[in-house]
């Protein structure tokens, strides 16, 4: 679990494909175990995109979300704590 203080970011997610009906709740915890397990995989079939800048002006950074947080959390402390202050804010 990551351990690290959550810093400044704009995020956002993109559900590119899941199967029909998954509520809402359970895709946001799937992306929460994902990070607390430290390895970003998604369920099999899942499509997420990942949006997200780290300054104001900054262009927004978007791509698949294991690709992005595993790039961006290898690079940057506070990452994955971010992502899950933001998806807790997101229930």
């Amino acid at each position: 679990m990551p351990n690290k203080k959550p810093r400044r970011l704009w995020l956002g997610i993109e559900v590119v494909s899941v199967p029909p009906q998954t509520p809402r709740v359970l895709i946001i915890e799937a992306l929460k175990e994902s990070i607390n397990r430290g390895d970003y995989s998604l369920p099999r079939g899942w499509q997420i995109n990942i949006r997200w800048r780290n300054k104001e002006n900054a262009r927004m950074k978007v791509g698949p979300w294991t690709e992005e947080l595993t790039k961006s959390a290898a690079s940057s402390d506070g990452f994955d704590a971010t992502v899950l202050d933001y998806l807790d804010r997101q229930i």
